[in-house]
């Protein structure tokens, strides 16, 4: 008796063993399975999984999901769970790239060159502005005008031509000097610098008064610098002389002013919705003339200075009173206190 109790011990043993190793077997083998796809999702999520790395979302969850729910719920001494699945970052689409980019300043500076001038200072010490540097002597250049005529008055209409649907709400029209006397001495700043001289500029008063002339010394050029109406011609100055000429070219039968007066010379700042009170086609009329005309550069060019004003809706005689104009355009009020 003792001997068939003995043998039913040990087949029931036998066959409890081969139960439980063949158990243990099959979720060794699914919990190496799962390793394996782990292993997989983190090498193909950080480039190393060969081939062309995957992205480790290509994987297909549910795959992996049926692996780790095939394991026994009620394995000895184990909670199976799911292994957290690093997934790769999504990457913006181009739109939201785009979104990303930083905007560009509202306002831009137009500056004309000739090939040997520096005008680094523009895109190195200006950054808040945008800018347009038009080379006038070079036709490779990526921005250049199709002659060197007419002086800064050129590059300046090709400006506004080539961006008339495109204007930032201000633009700034400055030589391609940046400081120094004499070169420069067509601007008011202490060091005669074109950098300091925009970094001060009352944007407001620029949108407010659409033209503004970056020269408030009134000399040369107030308080009437040409006169149409004398008696006898200026021998002194062959734009004065032209000038009735350049007019009914520009403006047909309007009646020129018999008097002009501005401060000079030729660098202003105005507002995108002064420029548009023109059409597009009068800017091209005026730079067709320039490129047209054989009037020589010098006379061509001044007689633009006194132009600007007038062609942007300012009157004939131009001369704001000098410490009102600093006080305004670039918020220097206290040489008024002091004045």
């Amino acid at each position: 008796m003792r001997n068939v109790v003995r043998s039913v011990a040990i087949a029931s043993l036998i066959a409890f063993a081969i139960v439980f190793s063949a158990q243990y077997y099959n979720g060794f083998q699914q919990f190496h399975e799962l390793q394996e796809y782990s292993a997989r999702v983190h090498l193909s999520d950080i480039g190393l999984g060969g081939g062309r790395h995957p992205r480790a979302s290509a994987i297909p969850f549910a795959e992996l999901e049926g692996v780790v729910s095939s394991f026994p719920e009620d394995a000895p001494g184990r909670q199976w769970k799911p292994l957290p699945v690093v997934l790769a970052p999504e990457q913006p689409t181009p739109q939201e790239h785009e979104a990303e980019q930083p905007s560009q300043p509202d306002r831009i500076v137009v500056v004309g060159k000739l090939v040997r001038e520096d005008t680094s200072w523009v895109h190195e010490e200006v950054k808040d502005w945008q800018n347009a540097v038009y080379v006038v002597d070079d036709q490779e250049a990526k921005l250049h005008t199709k002659k060197n005529k007419g002086h800064e008055a050129v590059p300046y209409l090709t400006y506004i031509t080539d961006d008339y649907d495109h204007l930032p709400s201000s633009i700034a029209f400055l030589h391609s000097h940046k400081d120094g006397y004499p070169q420069a001495w067509h601007n008011d700043d202490d060091f005669y610098d074109n950098v300091r001289t925009l970094h001060a500029l009352n944007m407001e008063h620029v949108q407010k008064e659409g033209y503004v002339n970056l020269r408030c010394n009134p000399e040369p050029g107030c308080p009437v610098e040409m006169q149409l109406n004398r008696a006898e011609p200026n021998m002194n100055s062959t734009a004065e002389n032209a000038f009735p000429h350049v007019w009914s070219a520009l403006f047909g039968d309007l009646e020129p002013p018999k008097e002009i007066g501005v401060p000079c010379c030729g660098q202003f700042a105005v507002s995108r919705d002064q420029v548009r009170k023109r059409p597009l086609s009068d800017y091209q009329k005026y730079l067709d003339f320039l490129l047209e005309t054989k009037l020589d550069d010098e006379t061509s060019g001044r007689v633009f200075e006194y132009l600007w004003h007038i062609i942007f809706g300012k009157d004939p005689v131009h001369c704001p009173e000098l410490l009102q104009c600093y006080c305004e355009t670039f918020n220097r009020c206290d040489l008024a206190v002091e004045g």
